[in-house]
């Protein structure tokens, strides 16, 4: 399965970050293993309405898992309706939500 975490740097050793639609980065695991770090176009700019946006380009490497500590509600909506399952996590670092 392929899995995406927002995160505050490239790293898989990384904190997650809060705000998922903004998050600098998205590091993308499959079957547990590190492969790659998404940097989100969306971080910053615009004042509303990023997280679609950031759920098509998650659609667009495949994700199939968002694992996050918070998701704002348009963002879930649009990945629920396209087959993405969204989970909301308490844990702090990537790694420990990978384990």
């Amino acid at each position: 399965m392929k899995i995406a975490i927002p995160s505050k740097s490239k790293t898989k050793e990384s904190e997650i970050y809060t705000r998922s639609g903004r998050a600098p980065y998205f590091l993308i695991f499959q079957n547990g293993e590190f492969i790659k770090a998404l940097e989100n176009p969306y971080a910053q700019g615009e004042q509303r309405g990023v997280g679609p946006r950031v759920a098509k380009l998650l659609l667009e490497e495949g994700v199939e898992k968002v694992i996050a500590q918070e998701i704002g509600p348009n963002m879930k909506l649009f990945l629920e309706d396209n087959g993405v399952k969204v989970e909301i996590t308490d844990r702090v670092k990537v790694l420990k939500v990978i384990e």
